[in-house]
């Protein structure tokens, strides 16, 4: 469990949380001051999430000071309605004891704004970080598959010749003119257990009867 600040909004802050649910504020930035969150600027929804974001996020940035912003999104869900986005701007520059006050701080933040109602969080550290377009791609990074291992790749490349040349049981595999190998139980029962990954690999040997 990590550790909290202990730091809580003031009664202004949680009544500004309140109206914010109605839907028509777009931004509100939270910052921490004299051991308390407190709202220091928002901004009125006024065109879509996008041009919205990158109208009114940028002048409310303080390049060197640590801040939350929340954000409401375009989506609304049944159950909470109107979703939002949190931002957690603490740049690298900022100072020790600023850095770990905000982070400690976020767990409390969203407990007093409604952890339903936040659906998307950023952790930002440069301004280069706070636009519409770097939130798409945080989207669409979340969407993509996991970067595979270097084992799930091989085991990738031997399911797919697998299947160009699969062997069944009853597979019969003419390695020269007129001759044939047929494979016996423990042979079947090794390449069972290799497509289902059990064992790395399966050495086949030839055994030819001297006459």
């Amino acid at each position: 469990m990590s550790h909290q600040s202990g730091i809580m909004a003031n009664e202004a802050l949680r009544k500004k949380f309140a109206e914010m649910k109605d839907g028509h504020i777009r931004v509100v930035v939270v910052l921490i001051e004299d051991e308390t969150l407190v709202a220091k600027g928002e901004h009125q929804a006024e065109q879509t999430f996008n041009q919205d974001f990158d109208k009114m996020i940028p002048p409310l940035i303080q390049k060197h000071r640590s801040a939350f912003y929340f954000v409401r999104l375009d989506t609304i869900s049944e159950l909470s309605g109107h979703n939002w986005l949190l931002i957690v701007y603490i740049p690298d520059d900022a100072k020790v004891r600023e850095r770990m006050l905000y982070a400690s701080t976020v767990a409390t933040l969203k407990r007093e704004f409604g952890l339903t109602y936040i659906t998307q969080e950023i952790r930002a550290s440069s301004v280069h970080e706070m636009t519409s377009n770097s939130f798409h791609q945080h989207i669409r990074s979340q969407a993509a598959p996991p970067p595979r291992t270097m084992r799930e790749e091989e085991m990738l490349e031997i399911q797919q010749r697998e299947v160009t040349a699969d062997i069944s049981i009853d597979s019969r595999h003419q390695t020269l003119q007129g001759l044939s190998f047929p494979f016996d139980e423990n042979v079947i029962e090794a390449i069972h257990l290799f497509k289902k990954q059990n064992v790395d690999y399966v050495q086949l040997n030839e055994q030819v009867d001297k006459l």
